[in-house]
């Protein structure tokens, strides 16, 4: 399933728009929501229906499709 992530910085900056990316599985959408929160940046994920999904959520998705 696909996952499309959105970021940006927790602060507005002016400039700076939010970007999204398309990630193939829920384990590199997690990867990437990780190392967002780690550079102080926010991040949104949606499954391929437009549904967000939320962190917990995605954590255990990309710890199912780990096993």
């Amino acid at each position: 399933m696909t996952f499309s992530v959105t970021f940006g910085p927790r602060n507005p900056i002016p400039g700076v728009r939010h970007k999204t990316v398309e990630k193939e599985t829920a384990a590199e959408a997690w990867a990437l929501v990780l190392q967002l929160e780690a550079s102080d940046e926010e991040a949104r994920v949606h499954d391929a229906s437009g549904r967000e999904v939320g962190r917990e959520e995605l954590r255990t998705l990309a710890k199912a499709g780990a096993n």
